[in-house]
């Protein structure tokens, strides 16, 4: 449901808020997907800074073990779009996150 934000220095984010978590269960997570399809690649620096966050979580909610795709799928599947304890549950899990994370 987050969006990942990279500037131009590699200083890199999570945007999510009340509208873009509304905005992906109501589509039934199809839009969270299409937009993930179209959006670019984060550069690897980036992406290996968030994994190696990633990696040192221990919420269910945050272990990275498939794409961010397959997780609209598995969502969708699971009904979790109508499920408000696990909107709370996502929503927690994301606060529990650095908010920005810089270029190293």
């Amino acid at each position: 449901m987050p969006v990942l934000c990279v500037e131009k220095n590699g200083q890199s984010w999570l945007a999510v808020n009340d509208y873009t978590i509304a905005f992906s269960r109501q589509s039934l997570f199809k839009k969270a997907e299409h937009i993930l399809q179209k959006l670019p690649e984060p550069p690897k620096a980036v992406q290996h800074n968030w994994l190696t966050m990633v990696e040192q979580q221990t919420n269910i909610h945050i272990n990275n073990q498939v794409t961010a795709e397959e997780y609209c799928h598995k969502y969708r599947r699971a009904g979790l779009y109508n499920d408000e304890n696990f909107r709370n549950e996502i929503v927690k899990a994301f606060m529990l996150l650095p908010k920005v994370i810089s270029p190293r």
